[in-house]
């Protein structure tokens, strides 16, 4: 399969987000809502700001992307890169973009000086592909997310 790993850009938000859609069912996110508009409008941000969004493209088809962005703890002056999101349409996974994906999140956190990368998955069963990703890309798992959803008034 021939592929490119790309920076996104503002005209790929609509694809992105139909991406996004997709995968927010099977995140531990689904019981909050998604915003369509809330989503691209941050998208467009970071996008604005440099930060480390990109796009994995199949025969000029957008299938996939990560989304991430660096900070300082608040704790540190240290940089650290953290990844949002990592999602590949179901058709186009088990093969070599998920890797390309992450190496090229990798490089961009290092041409940030980030002194650390976080990624993180918090889907459950399903993100534990992403996990073995992770693992084989040289990261270490450290420790656990923990969820409590509340009932609020409508």
């Amino acid at each position: 399969m021939e592929f490119i790993i790309r920076p996104a850009e503002k005209d790929d938000l609509d694809t992105v987000a139909d991406l996004a859609e997709q995968m927010h069912p099977g995140t531990s996110y689904a019981p909050l809502t998604f915003s369509r508009g809330k989503f691209i409008a941050t998208l467009e941000t970071m996008i604005d700001a440099k930060q480390g969004l990109f796009a994995a493209v199949v025969d000029d088809k957008l299938v996939g992307g990560i989304v991430g962005y660096i900070a300082r703890p608040y704790f540190t002056l240290d940089r650290v890169a953290y990844e949002h999101a990592l999602y590949i349409a179901p058709d186009f996974r088990r093969g070599p973009l998920a890797m390309a994906l992450v190496q090229t999140f990798v490089k961009w956190a290092e041409s940030q000086n980030a002194r650390q990368i976080r990624p993180a998955t918090s889907t459950g069963e399903i993100g534990k592909g992403a996990a073995l990703l992770y693992r084989a890309a040289g990261f270490e798992p450290v420790g656990e997310t923990f969820v409590k959803t509340c009932e609020v008034a409508p």
